[in-house]
């Protein structure tokens, strides 16, 4: 497996969808926009969840490009709480920051279109994990939530 694992995959399978999105939202079906939520709100609410997704990835590409460089299983910091937290920051931040921004109501498919693409596409990389690091990876899966932390 590569440095990106199953990434470009997953970023491939999410715009397409997201640009579907888009097109369908906006030639095909043109739907308004979310009214329940005030403009001051959304704008608010989408700074945070960027800021977030943003230091998140940060926070997570670090360890992992040195982890990956030097060919050991991260699992301290963030990867104690979450197994994928690359994958995770865009699921669960970035994009629901963009479509809060947008208000866009078909756009609140695009994260759970993610994260079942997600879903799909991860048990490549994880079973190369498991290649590689064996126990170890195993686990570490057994303790550590793929996207979302275990709270038990």
């Amino acid at each position: 497996m590569t440095r990106w694992g199953v990434g470009p995959k997953f970023a491939i399978g999410s715009i397409l969808y997201g640009l579907l999105v888009v097109a369908l939202s906006r030639f095909c079906f043109p739907t308004p926009p979310i009214v329940a939520i005030p403009r001051s709100v959304a704008l608010s609410a989408s700074a945070v969840l960027f800021i977030l997704g943003m230091a998140m990835y940060v926070v997570s590409v670090i360890p992992l490009t040195r982890a990956f460089n030097q060919r050991t299983l991260e699992t301290s910091g963030i990867y104690a709480y979450v197994r994928h937290p690359l994958y995770a920051c865009f699921i669960l931040f970035i994009i629901p920051a963009i479509v809060l921004l947008t208000k866009s109501l078909p756009g609140l498919t695009v994260p759970i279109v993610m994260y079942f693409l997600f879903r799909i596409l991860i048990a490549e990389e994880e079973s190369s994990l498991e290649k590689e690091f064996g126990e170890e990876y195993l686990a570490y899966r057994k303790k550590v939530g793929a996207v979302f932390p275990k709270l038990f």
